[in-house]
């Protein structure tokens, strides 16, 4: 009996043990996806603000192919 409380103790002790390592891994993993999240909403921003900047050059080159076109016309 002693024997079995004696292995039954010590798996639970294994068990607490992976346990812990577990929630320290899944703090890792959190704290890395964090940190992803957080960089892809700079590249989103940074996207945006070249999207932005496109869209205007490609409205000004717009306007002066209308106007090359319209003086040949």
């Amino acid at each position: 009996m002693e024997n079995e409380l004696a292995s039954v103790a010590a798996q639970v002790d294994l068990l607490a043990r992976s346990a812990s390592t577990d929630d320290g891994e899944i703090d890792e993993l959190l704290t890395n996806a964090d940190a992803e999240r957080e960089h892809l909403e700079i590249l989103n921003d940074e996207a945006a603000r070249i999207n932005s900047d496109v869209q205007i050059r490609i409205s000004a080159l717009r306007s002066v192919l209308q106007g090359i076109v319209g003086s040949e016309r």
